[in-house]
C-alpha cells in the first residue's frame, strides 16, 4: 500500500491490522515488528508497532518513522512482520521522501533570550534537538 509523499522532518504514519491464515484479524503474540528498506538495503530494523486500541479492534497497530539525515530523497519500503500461533503474516507500504524540508524537524518552541552581549532565539525541533540563533534581526 502506497503512504504517499513526505520531507525529512516528518513522521510517516503506517496501520496494520495482522490478519490470521484465514484473513479474520487476530492479536499477534507479540507487537509487530517493522523493518525499513530503501533501493540500497536495509535502513532500520526490529522496529516495533504499537497497538492503536487493543480494547476496540482487534489486530489493529499504529507506527510512525521519523525522517532524519538517514532518509535522503527517494523511494522507501516498510516491511511489517507478525507472528499468530503458527502463522506469520506480513504486510508491505511503500512511501517517498520528496526534495525540501528539514531533518531536524519544524520548530515547537522559540524563545527569546536576552544577555547583555548579545540576544539569542533558541529553538527547541520535532527532533528533539535545540538551536540557538545570535542576534537575530527583522529585515
Amino acid at each position: 500500500m502506497y503512504l504517499g509523499r513526505y520531507q525529512q522532518g516528518q513522521e510517516v504514519p503506517f496501520v496494520l491490522l495482522t490478519k490470521g491464515s484465514t484473513g479474520v484479524p487476530v492479536a499477534p503474540d507479540a507487537a509487530p515488528l517493522a523493518d525499513v528498506y530503501s533501493s540500497t538495503g536495509l535502513l532500520a530494523s526490529g522496529l516495533k508497532v504499537p497497538a492503536l486500541d487493543g480494547a476496540a479492534v482487534t489486530g489493529l497497530f499504529q507506527g510512525f518513522l521519523y525522517l532524519d539525515e538517514s532518509y535522503p530523497v527517494g523511494h522507501y519500503s516498510i516491511e511489517a512482520h507478525w507472528v499468530s500461533g503458527v502463522f506469520t503474516g506480513s504486510m508491505l507500504l511503500y512511501f517517498e521522501v520528496a526534495p525540501g524540508g528539514d531533518a531536524t524537524g519544524q520548530v515547537l518552541a522559540l524563545c527569546y533570550y536576552h544577555r547583555p552581549q548579545a540576544d539569542f532565539l533558541v529553538q527547541q525541533r520535532t527532533s528533539g534537538r535545540v538551536f540557538k540563533g545570535k542576534n537575530p534581526r527583522v529585515a
